[in-house]
């Protein structure tokens, strides 16, 4: 069985487990994050602006559908007062450029290598910005498929993350899930 990535967010340090967990509503973007998204089950939530003490690093919801999936979802500021909506706009791409920079920073995958370039995708009326690179899990060896997408919302950075199984199964499981997400978001 592929075991799958459900942990924090790229590019944000560690807390001690559970010790700040994020609520289910996020008052700024008015979204209510459910405890199942398109099969995959909320396995952990952290709220980093509490962890660290900077409220620009927002929050990030962990899902994970074993030997499918494993998602991070999270919302956030990185210090700027005022993102546009999309993601056409220069700063939401910066942002993206910076997400896929942290992504072999992390040392958790080897032998990375483009599937999609970065592209404009869409889910429901969301645009976010979007690639998939495949990689070597170094923790077991398992193939995967990196999947990441940035967009602005409300104000703030809407980064998601899929690790998924390099499968039909993979890739269905991943586009529940960004339906499922994107319905609850846009509610």
């Amino acid at each position: 069985m592929l075991a799958l990535f459900a942990g924090p967010a790229l590019g944000q340090p560690a807390p001690a487990p559970d010790a700040f967990q994020a609520p289910a509503y996020h008052a700024p973007t008015k979204i209510t994050m459910a405890t199942n998204l398109g099969g995959a089950n909320l396995v952990r939530s952290v709220d980093y602006a509490k962890a660290h003490n900077d409220p620009s690093l927002g929050v990030s919801w962990n899902y994970s559908l074993p030997g499918s999936l494993g998602a991070t979802v999270q919302l956030y500021q990185a210090r700027q007062t005022s993102i546009p909506a999309g993601a056409a706009s220069p700063l939401v791409q910066a942002q993206f450029r910076e997400a896929t920079d942290e992504i072999p920073q992390s040392k958790k995958y080897d032998q990375l290598a483009p599937v999609k370039a970065p592209a404009d995708c869409v889910y429901g009326i969301l645009t976010f910005r979007c690639s998939v690179q495949s990689g070597l899990t170094l923790s077991n060896q398992q193939r995967v498929r990196i999947g990441l997408m940035v967009t602005g919302y409300r104000n703030h950075f809407l980064k998601v993350r899929l690790d998924t199984a390099p499968t039909p199964s993979g890739d269905a499981a991943a586009e529940r899930f960004m339906q499922a997400l994107v319905a609850q978001v846009t509610r």
